[in-house]
């Protein structure tokens, strides 16, 4: 194993060189990639979108497009209680019947899976250009990142800047979940790990431990494509359920995708020299790798490689149940509202904290707007009428 050096300008380059050069090209389309990147297909669907479907098809969404979102990230979420709750009863062999049972419920659901599947084809087929061009571009710049890294190169396996680093570390605790659970730190293995959101890695490790897809892989190279393309897609809808115009949902993932942070201009003000060395809070391009302190993708420090990625996903797919129970009021857009932001702490503890200060002021405007709309004058009854009506 190559780490690279820790100069971000020439780090840059070697990067790109790398990534363009025939032996990516060769890594990339071995047999053995092949025939793993067909069985994540498999398992990604068996996995996610089976157990998916059985909670979001009885909604009758209207959307194609939405009901394909909430299929999969709600499948993805169930996939990661189902890895916790096994795991701390000691009773893992239970995934393979939660498997087997979510299975045999898609068999005899299989018309209408092939009824949704062609509608939602058909749908994508006559999506905008424009639309598909930023995706596919902002996808694969994004991927760009993380591709690059876990691959065997002429020279050895390569794993550039962070990744040789953080992603290397998430490897170890995909790997170390997969095998044992509670999980262990990987630096003091008589220590459990704690206070720390690792069910990005539990997802990963579930996935390794049923399907035996290798490690580096899903960590650099599948899911990386999976979280970007469902991130773009909830940005996206999420726009367009808040009824915001087509526009509007094209600026959303112009942002999501290419927005980033424009502190290097100050250094160019006051220094007059481009430097990335200040922190983003944000930044489409490196959005596997958290922070970015390059603009060129190489020269990153404090990362969280997936977690931040699962954490923005299921962030913004869940404000789309959101809205639906706050217009329709009905218990089943509530259920699964409560799935998706209720271990969302656990794939990223910022945006669990985002979730939980937002529902308080959400709540708390709601009571007030009711008791202002009350139309009886006195305090108690109007209190009494808002406790009723939003309890």
């Amino acid at each position: 194993m190559r780490m690279m050096e820790k100069k971000p300008i020439k780090t840059a380059f070697r990067m790109v060189k790398v990534m363009i050069s025939c032996s990516i090209v060769s890594s990339l389309f071995t047999l053995h990639f092949l025939f793993f990147m067909l069985l994540s297909v498999v398992a990604l669907g068996c996995s996610f979108y089976l157990p998916g479907s059985a909670i979001i098809s009885p909604l009758k969404l209207k959307s194609r497009g939405i009901q394909w979102l909430l299929t999969w990230v709600t499948g993805l979420v169930l996939w990661g209680i189902q890895a916790a709750l096994f795991g701390y009863a000691h009773l893992r062999f239970l995934t393979y019947l939660y498997l087997g049972f979510f299975f045999i419920y898609g068999l005899l659901q299989r018309k209408e899976h092939a009824i949704f599947l062609r509608a939602f084809i058909e749908k994508c087929r006559f999506a905008p250009n424009i639309l598909k061009c930023i995706f596919a571009a902002g996808i694969i710049m994004q991927c760009l990142a993380m591709v690059g890294s876990g691959l065997e190169y002429h020279g050895g396996v390569e794993f550039f800047q962070s990744n040789s680093v953080d992603g290397v570390l998430h490897l170890g605790y995909i790997q170390g979940m997969a095998q044992q659970f509670p999980p262990k730190e990987t630096a003091a293995y008589l220590l459990d790990l704690k206070n720390y959101h690792f069910w990005s890695d539990l997802v990963m490790a579930d996935i390794f431990r049923v399907w035996h897809i290798p490690v580096s892989l899903l960590f650099f190279q599948f899911f990386p494509v999976l979280l970007s393309s469902f991130t773009a897609l909830a940005a996206y809808f999420v726009i367009r359920v808040w009824r915001g115009s087509f526009s509007a949902g094209m600026w959303s993932l112009f942002l999501l995708f290419f927005g980033g942070d424009a502190a290097y201009t100050l250094f160019f003000l006051l220094h007059r020299v481009i430097r990335f060395s200040s922190p983003a809070i944000d930044n489409g391009a490196t959005h596997h790798i958290n922070t970015a302190r390059n603009a060129l993708l190489c020269y990153m420090s404090e990362t969280g490689n997936t977690k931040f990625a699962d954490g923005k996903m299921i962030f913004l797919s869940g404000l789309i149940p959101l809205t639906y129970f706050l217009r329709t009021r009905k218990m089943s857009w509530l259920f699964l509202t409560v799935i998706l932001y209720g271990p969302l702490i656990g794939f990223k503890v910022y945006f669990g904290l985002y979730v939980a200060i937002g529902l308080l002021f959400l709540a708390a405007g709601t009571i007030v707007a009711r008791f202002f709309q009350s139309s009886s004058r006195k305090i108690i009854p109007r209190v009494m009428e808002t406790f009723r009506k939003e309890a």
